[in-house]
């Protein structure tokens, strides 16, 4: 396929993309279990354990909060695994507070509630105390840089009377972006295409 050619189609498939209202974004964090506190035994995993959080959302989804200094999005969807175990998790919620009046004025948060919610919950918070990292309360479409943070943990949390309470927290190791299925298939296109010399 000549040179002209592929920018040609390169250029439909950016008008393509650009016209699009909206785009779906999946975002992916790893990380270990750093601490685990369960009197009870209710938790299936312990200190070591590698977990998994993966959550789905839309572009334009809209701030469900009125307060100018914190975002919150609902998700499409929510996963998270421990030990390759998903944990029966529902109403995903990405959060973004900025120039917070406190010690720590940046927060990017994920928070998925547990069955017992809502005192019992997972929560994914990327901390920073310099109020450096957001300029407001929008969306991000990246994944937040990891080092701009000085705390970055995943806490997944019972609360409630000594024996039935536990606490789980581990490192956020990995923020990444998954790939998006529109632009494999468009890739998958592109490749077909060049395959039969076009």
């Amino acid at each position: 396929m000549s040179r002209v050619r592929w920018l040609q189609i390169a250029g439909i498939v950016l008008l393509v993309v650009g016209s699009a209202p909206a785009e779906v974004l999946t975002f992916q964090a790893q990380g270990v279990l750093e601490y685990v506190y369960d009197p009870g035994d209710q938790l299936d995993f312990d200190v070591g354990a590698t977990w998994t959080l993966t959550y789905v959302f839309d572009t334009e989804t809209e701030d469900t909060n009125g307060d100018p200094d914190l975002g919150s999005y609902p998700a499409l969807d929510g996963v998270l695994e421990v030990d390759g175990a998903a944990l029966p998790t529902s109403s995903p919620t990405v959060q973004v507070t900025n120039d917070l009046p406190t010690e720590i004025q940046d927060i990017y948060s994920v928070r998925m509630a547990l069955p017992g919610f809502p005192d019992e919950l997972a929560t994914m918070n990327l901390t920073d105390e310099d109020g450096t990292i957001f300029s407001d309360d929008s969306l991000p479409l990246v994944p937040p840089e990891l080092g701009e943070f000085e705390s970055t943990n995943l806490l997944i949390v019972k609360f409630g009377p000594p024996g039935e309470d536990y606490l789980a927290q581990g490192v956020v190791q990995t923020l990444t972006p998954e790939p998006a299925s529109a632009g494999l298939l468009i890739l998958g296109g592109l490749w077909i295409l060049r395959r039969r010399g076009v």
